[in-house]
C-alpha cells in the first residue's frame, strides 16, 4: 500500500450525514453511528490523497422543534438556532469535521425555502405526485393538528408505543389515522377529526429501486424494513403534512415534510452550497457527476432514506442517486437506548470539558464499540478501563519510550521487515474501511495490532522507533486525529498525515518531546457526564431522538 500510494487516483467523495432535528444536543448515540463514521471514512480517504468532504445541516423545520418550543416557552426559531449551535459544539468536541448548515440563517433561509419548493415542483413535473385525503385531529383554538410531534399511540405494524409518523421499534411509517389508540400530545377541549389533503410521491420505479438497493450493498434487514412499509402503505412516500411550523406547500395547511424526500432536498441544497464554496462546475448529484456521494444514517431512518431519499432520486431523471448508503443500528447507554427526550444520554463535550477525557479516547472507544452491524452498549466501566489501561496506560508508555529513542538529524531508512509488517496492517485497515462493506471495529483493531508490533521493538533501536511512530500516525489518523497529527508534526512533517509523504525523512533539528495525550480518569469523573433516565417514560414519545 505504501509503494502504491503515490499512484492512487480516485474520484472525490462527498459524505452527507443524516440531518438531525435541532431540538437537543447530539449525544454518543448519534455520534457512534452516522456522524463519526462519515468523519473516519473521509479522514481515511484524505490520508490516501483522495479529496473527501463531509456535509450536513440542522433539520430546522422538523415538527419536534415546535414541541421543544412549546415545552420551553420559546419560539421555534430560537430553539432551532440555539440547538444548531450546540450540535456544532458536539461535533467539534469529537473532532468531527463537518460543514454543518443552519438553514434559518438570514442569508440562507429564503434560498433554502425556494430550493425545497423547486424540488417538489420538479418531482411534480416528473409525474407521480398525487393528492391523498387523510383524517387527522385538529384543535381550532390552538390551530394545531394532531400529527407529527403532536400525536402518540400504538404502532399499527408491530404494536409498540409510537408517535409522529414512524415507529422506532420496527422502522415502520404510517399515516396519523393508522396509529392505534391515537391521542394528541397537547391539551385542548375542542379537538375534532378533520380531513386534510397531503401530497405523496408514487414510487413507480420499484424494480429499479430494489435493484439499486442490492447493488449498493445495503444490509438485507434494512431492505426488509422498506418492503414492509411499501406493503403496508403502498408504493408512495409523503411529501407534505398538515402543520403550522414549516415551509408552506400544496393544498390547505400543508407544509413540506422534511423527513423523507425533504432529506434528499436538504442533501442537494447542502451539496449546492458545497459546489459554490469549492468553485465546482458540476453539482455533486448531477447525472454526469464523477463525485462519489455517500449518506450515513441509522436504522430508524431506513424508510426515510430508502423510500424518501433513494426512491425519489430514482424517480427524478435530473438527479444522480446516492452511490452508497452506510447504516447503523441503535446505540444503548447501559442497556437503554440513548434518548434526548428521556434525558438518557452522554455528550462528548461533557466528557471532554467536564470529565477531562481526550476526544481521541472517545473516538477510539466508539470505533471499537459501535452499532454498525448490530445494537451495542456504552458501558461506563468498560470505557474507563479502555481509557486508563489501554490508552493512558499501555499506549502512553509505549509512545513515551519510542519518542525517547528518536534522535536528531536525518533518520536511516526503515527495515524491510518493519515496512512489510506496516504495509500489511495498512492494507487490512483499508480493506475494513472500503465502501460499502465497512467494519469500523476491525479497522480500529489495526491500531492495536501496530501497538503490539511496537511492544516487540528493540528498546535501543532509534530507527525502528521513528518509523513505528510514523506508522502509528497513519493508522491512528482516521480514529485519533489529535494524536496522529501530534506524532506527525513532532517527526518533522508539515500538513496533515499523508501516505505519499511517509517515506520522506525530514531532518530533526531537536529531539522531539512527547507529552501525554491521554490521562487516567475515575469512574466518578465520567459519571458526572452521564445522564440516566430515573424511570421509564410512557410509551409514544415520538421520534428524532
Amino acid at each position: 500500500m505504501l509503494t502504491r500510494s503515490r499512484a492512487v487516483k480516485a474520484p472525490p467523495h462527498l459524505f452527507v450525514q443524516v440531518m438531525p432535528t435541532p431540538n437537543g444536543r447530539l449525544h454518543l448515540g448519534h455520534m457512534s453511528g452516522p456522524y463519526l463514521k462519515a468523519d473516519i471514512l473521509a479522514r481515511h480517504l484524505r490520508l490516501q490523497g483522495v479529496e473527501a468532504h463531509v456535509i450536513s445541516g440542522a433539520d430546522s423545520y422538523e415538527s419536534h422543534v415546535e414541541l421543544k418550543a412549546a415545552q420551553t416557552n420559546s419560539t421555534e426559531h430560537a430553539v432551532a438556532t440555539r440547538f444548531h449551535g450546540l450540535i456544532v459544539q458536539e461535533l467539534e468536541a469529537l473532532r468531527i469535521d463537518s460543514v454543518f448548515t443552519d438553514p434559518l440563517r438570514p442569508e440562507l433561509h429564503d434560498e433554502y425555502v425556494a430550493f425545497n419548493r423547486r424540488t417538489l415542483d420538479a418531482l411534480t413535473r416528473q409525474g407521480g405526485v398525487e393528492t391523498v385525503r387523510e383524517k387527522v385531529r385538529y384543535s381550532p383554538s390552538l390551530q394545531r393538528y394532531g400529527a407529527g410531534c403532536w400525536i402518540a399511540g400504538t404502532c399499527p405494524q408491530c404494536g409498540a408505543g409510537s408517535g409522529s409518523y414512524f415507529c422506532e421499534a420496527c422502522g415502520g411509517h404510517y399515516k396519523p389515522e393508522d396509529l392505534r389508540d391515537a391521542r394528541c400530545t397537547f391539551d385542548a377541549q375542542d379537538i375534532r377529526e378533520v380531513e386534510v389533503e397531503s401530497l405523496f410521491l408514487r414510487l413507480r420505479r420499484r424494480k429499479e429501486l430494489d435493484a439499486r438497493i442490492e447493488r449498493m450493498g445495503i444490509p438485507s434487514g434494512f431492505h426488509q424494513i422498506l418492503t414492509r412499509y411499501l406493503d403496508a402503505q403502498g408504493e408512495r412516500v409523503r411529501l407534505t403534512n398538515p402543520g403550522r411550523w414549516g415551509m408552506p406547500y400544496g393544498p390547505g395547511d400543508g407544509v413540506i415534510f422534511t423527513y423523507t424526500t425533504g432529506l434528499l432536498s436538504f442533501s442537494l441544497f447542502c451539496a449546492e452550497l458545497f459546489r459554490r464554496k469549492h468553485g465546482l462546475a458540476k453539482h455533486p448529484f448531477a447525472p454526469d457527476s464523477g463525485c462519489v456521494t455517500v449518506a450515513t444514517f441509522g436504522i430508524d431512518n431506513t424508510v426515510a432514506y430508502l423510500a424518501g431519499v433513494l426512491g425519489a432520486a430514482v424517480e427524478w431523471d435530473d438527479v444522480k442517486p446516492f452511490d452508497y448508503f452506510l447504516t447503523n443500528h441503535f446505540y444503548n447507554l447501559e442497556g437503554r437506548k440513548f434518548s434526548t427526550s428521556r434525558d438518557h444520554l452522554v455528550c462528548a463535550s461533557d466528557l471532554v470539558t467536564g470529565s477531562g477525557v481526550s476526544p481521541d479516547a472517545i473516538r477510539y472507544f466508539l470505533g471499537h464499540v459501535n452499532p454498525e452491524a448490530g445494537p451495542k452498549d456504552f458501558i461506563v466501566s468498560e470505557f474507563v478501563d479502555v481509557n486508563n489501561r489501554v490508552l493512558a496506560g499501555g499506549l502512553e508508555a509505549l509512545l513515551s519510550r519510542a519518542f525517547a529513542r528518536v534522535r536528531t538529524g536525518t533518520v536511516d531508512a526503515p527495515s524491510d521487515h518493519l515496512m512489510r509488517e506496516l504495509d500489511g496492517v495498512l492494507e487490512a485497515q483499508a480493506a475494513h474501511l472500503r465502501l460499502p462493506t465497512t467494519n469500523l471495529a476491525r479497522a480500529a483493531a489495526c491500531i492495536d495490532t501496530w501497538r503490539d508490533a511496537g511492544e516487540r521493538l528493540d528498546a535501543s533501536d532509534a530507527t525502528s522507533a521513528y518509523w513505528w511512530l510514523k506508522g502509528l500516525s497513519l493508522l491512528a489518523a482516521p480514529f485519533m486525529p489529535d494524536v496522529s497529527q501530534r506524532i506527525w508534526t513532532l517527526l518533522g512533517h508539515g500538513g496533515e498525515p499523508r501516505l505519499e509523504a511517509f517515506t520522506d525523512r525530514p531532518v530533526l533539528a531537536a529531539a522531539p518531546v512527547w507529552t501525554p495525550a491521554f490521562q487516567p480518569v475515575t469512574s466518578e469523573a465520567v459519571e458526572r457526564s452521564v445522564h440516566r433516565e430515573a424511570a421509564r417514560s410512557p410509551v409514544g414519545k415520538g421520534a428524532r431522538e
